[in-house]
């Protein structure tokens, strides 16, 4: 039974409580209650929802919308699982129509710590798909080359940073096809890139602050200028165009900053 109220874990804490982080778990979640594990058979890269456990739910909480989540480990190496959906996912996530939103909840195999969650969540425009196995059967469709780019990454045919390459585009396409809105949130101390979340090291925290420096420094050029100061021997000129470049080269920073890192603190989701 799902916790009410503000002394409810997060998912974060719900998720990495499941046992064996090896194999994949399954929850649902309602809005202000905690994820519940609804698990059937569990497997290293799926899982089945038990069907009286998640028939229970769906009765206590009258067929009401819900948030559907599951699990993929992180291992590490070229072949390893990535947060991505694969095309059973999105065919069991666009045919049900209470399912408003999907997450997909990335733990180390080893210690089941959550790296970050992927999620999809359906628009108005939304359509509910009821024949997703034609969409696969049909040649060069999104759903067909996603069901085959997930099989081969399944099987070691391909790498996991080529599999990433070629799994964006086509999750891009289904995402306009079928008015989805997607979303990446590393957990703290964690950022996500092409499928993948890592701890950033040293260097990358380093050109992180670097550009938090270029763009106050820019603002304080500016601002000297303005309020009359003089700094050194600098002219204004020249104080004005050092102080606009570096403005901008932080602004620019900023921007690929917020796309790389959107980092989060504990979510509930909503």
């Amino acid at each position: 039974m799902g916790k009410k109220g503000l002394g409810r874990r997060t998912p974060k804490e719900v998720i990495e409580n499941a046992r064996d982080p090896k194999r994949e778990s399954a929850f649902i979640k309602w809005p202000r209650e905690e994820p519940v594990d609804v698990s059937g058979e569990r497997a290293e890269e799926s899982v089945k929802k038990s069907s009286s456990k998640f028939l229970f739910e769906r009765l206590k909480h009258r067929g009401s919308p819900y948030m559907d989540i599951h699990t993929h480990k992180y291992t590490g190496g070229l072949n390893s699982m990535l947060y991505f959906p694969s095309s059973e996912d999105i065919k069991l996530f666009l045919s049900n129509r209470k399912a408003k939103m999907m997450v997909i909840a990335t733990r180390k195999e080893k210690t089941g710590e959550v790296l970050g969650y992927y999620i999809l969540r359906k628009t108005k425009e939304t359509p509910k798909v009821t024949s997703w196995i034609s969409e696969i059967d049909k040649p060069g469709s999104s759903a067909h080359e996603l069901a085959i780019s997930y099989l081969s990454h399944s099987l070691g045919l391909v790498s996991s940073y080529n599999y990433a390459k070629k799994h964006i585009d086509l999750l891009d396409k289904i995402k306009k096809e079928y008015h989805l809105q997607e979303r990446i949130l590393p957990t703290k101390g964690y950022a996500a890139y092409k499928g993948e979340f890592y701890k950033p090291n040293n260097l990358e925290k380093m050109a992180e602050a670097a550009v938090f420096v270029m763009f106050f420094a820019g603002l304080f050029f500016l601002s000297s200028n303005v309020t009359g100061n003089v700094i050194a021997n600098l002219n204004k000129i020249t104080m004005n165009i050092l102080g606009i470049i570096l403005f901008a080269l932080g602004i620019v920073g900023l921007f690929f900053y917020s796309r790389r890192r959107k980092q989060t603190k504990e979510v509930y989701f909503y």
